[in-house]
């Protein structure tokens, strides 16, 4: 997921790949999950080794008590997700913008227009198979 081998992580602060933006969140986090006893839940952005950033949700509980509290940690890449997410809302504005949808198709009796935006909306997705 970050574009670095297993070996260059071990005894890796993991604070370096979270980015600025993240790393507030990414504090809170991780202090939460040391001192309550709930599973903690958060959403950061990771820069990778290539400088792609990566969307993550981070899922931590803590167990243990005292100098023995630990914190097990997954993290999972919600990127493709998210993305699929904005393009579906565009879409959804598009749609829901009745009114211009309207006016277009009575100028020039057909709904061509509003299809290939909605295609240019979805184009590159693999969610629906589309190609670019």
């Amino acid at each position: 997921m970050l574009g670095v081998t297993k070996q260059d992580l071990v005894r890796t602060n993991l604070s370096k790949f979270i980015t600025n933006e993240s790393q507030d969140n990414w504090y809170l986090h991780r202090r939460a999950a040391f001192l309550e006893e709930a599973a903690q839940v958060c959403e950061i952005g990771i820069r990778r080794h290539d400088d792609a950033v990566l969307s993550i949700r981070a899922e931590s509980i803590g167990f243990g008590s005292g100098k023995d509290r630990q914190v097990r940690m997954a993290l999972v890449d919600i990127t493709e997700q998210k993305r699929v997410l904005a393009l579906e809302q565009a879409a959804r504005r598009e749609l829901e913008s009745g009114d211009k949808i309207q006016r277009q198709v009575s100028s020039n009796g057909l709904a061509r227009t509003e299809n290939s935006r909605l295609l240019r909306y979805w184009a590159g997705s693999s969610y629906c198979g589309i190609e670019h």
